[in-house]
C-alpha cells in the first residue's frame, strides 16, 4: 500500500467542502479531485499538524505484479 502526502501552506480548507465534480461539467475547479477519486483507493484532506496549511493523504494498493512491473492481463 502506497501513501502519498501533499502539503501546502495555503489557507486551511474545510475538508467537508472538498468534493469531486462530475467529469461532464465544463467549469473550473474540482476536476483534480475527480481524477484523484478515479486513480486512488481513498484520500482525505486535513489541516497540517502545525496549522500552517493543508495535508492531502492518498492511498493506493499495489499488487506484487504491479510492484515488479509485470503486465496484468
Amino acid at each position: 500500500k502506497l501513501e502519498f502526502r501533499l502539503l501546502d501552506t495555503a489557507p486551511v480548507v474545510d475538508p467537508q467542502c472538498v468534493r469531486a465534480k462530475p467529469l461532464g461539467e465544463c467549469r473550473s475547479g474540482g476536476l483534480g479531485i475527480a481524477l484523484i477519486d478515479t486513480v486512488m483507493d481513498d484520500w482525505a484532506m486535513q489541516q497540517r499538524p502545525d496549522g500552517r496549511g493543508n495535508c492531502m493523504v492518498m492511498h493506493k494498493k499495489v499488487s506484487a505484479n504491479q510492484a515488479s512491473g509485470e503486465d496484468q492481463a
